[in-house]
This record gives structure tokens, sequence and C-alpha cells, in this order.
């Protein structure tokens, strides 16, 4: 009877152990879940922040105009200096920290005249973002002129590079008129010349 018991107690103990062959595999199982689960924590996380890091590249408005005082119609700011090429105008120009505004001083009939802001820090698909569709365009040699009704944005399109401006031309300077200039209907952008 020893035997037998000690049989039996020996198949209870068999059964209440986990053999070498199961021990070593549940343990397992929890750092393979915890893997799994960390692995798809880290690729979630990556792909937010790629579609962020895309969405911050986006075009967005942006603030090109000057203060009003440098304008087309106001009359000239004090202590800006000028000079005199004709009896009629003055040329002056003023440095606003990083931006520089010339403008044309009318004496005729003492209001500024055009503003002009030399720049290459702004495309012409940031302009439409920030001022809407244009509503014209000319060109002048190799100057194309897009308007918005009194501003204008003017590029230089070099032939060999491409023949008609693209939303990411770059753009040389930024002109403000009293008037609106005379310019052909803007058609959007085209392949061919305007």
């Amino acid at each position: 009877m020893l035997s037998r018991s000690s049989a039996v107690e020996a198949a209870l103990y068999e059964r209440h152990i986990p053999s070498r062959h199961c021990a070593g595999t549940q343990p397992k199982r929890r750092p393979i879940l915890l893997r799994i689960a960390v692995s798809v924590s880290l690729c979630l996380t990556l792909v937010m922040l790629s579609v962020l890091a895309v969405a911050r590249t986006e075009t967005r408005p942006i603030d090109v105009d000057p203060p009003q005082l440098y304008l087309p119609g106001n009359p000239l700011p004090a202590n800006v200096p000028c000079i005199v090429p004709s009896d009629k105008h003055l040329f002056c120009s003023i440095d606003l920290g990083k931006r520089k505004i010339d403008f044309v001083f009318d004496e005729e009939i003492r209001t500024i005249s055009r503003t002009v802001i030399p720049t290459r820090e702004y495309t012409l698909g940031q302009l439409i973002v920030s001022w809407g569709t244009p509503t014209g365009v000319s060109q002048t040699g190799s100057m194309t002129y897009i308007h918005w009704g009194k501003r204008s944005a003017v590029l230089h399109i070099t032939p060999l590079v491409t023949t008609s401006p693209r939303p990411d031309s770059r753009v040389d300077y930024i002109l403000y008129n009293l008037e609106p200039p005379q310019a052909s209907p803007w058609r959007g952008f085209t392949t061919g010349r305007q």
C-alpha cells in the first residue's frame, strides 16, 4: 500500500507542479504580450508624430503687409530718410527690423503713391493663401506681376527654368499702389506663356 500511496502522491504532486516544458513556456507568454503591446504603442506614437510634423509644414497665412503708415494714400511719415531724384517725387526707405520698406512720395498730391518691399522670403503660394485668389496678371520682359487689387507680387521668371509662375515661385518684390494696375484676368497656374 505504501507504494500505491506513494504513486498516488507522486501523481498528485506532478499535477500541481508544472513540468519543465510548461514552466518554461508560461512565463514567456507574458513578456511576448508585453513586447507586442509596447511595439504597437510605439508604432502608434510614431504615426501620430509623423502626422503632426506634416500638418505643421502646410502653408499657412502670413502677415506680409507693412504698417498702414507706409502704405499708399498716407502722408509722408516723420523722420524718414528720402532722396529727391526729380522735382515731383521723393524716394524714401526705412528699415523695420528685418524688413526694408521703400516708398515713393508724390509731392504734387502730398501722399505716398507706391510702396515696395524687396523680399525673397515668400512664395506665390503663400501670398495666395494669405490674400486669396489673384485678380490679375501682367508681364513686362522677364518680370511677371500677380495682382490682388492694389497689391502685387513681382516675380522674375527665367525662361530656361519656367515660362509661367508656380505656387512655389519665389517673390522678388511686393508692391502696393494707389490704384489697381491694368492687368489681364488671373487664369490660374498654366504650363505655357500667359
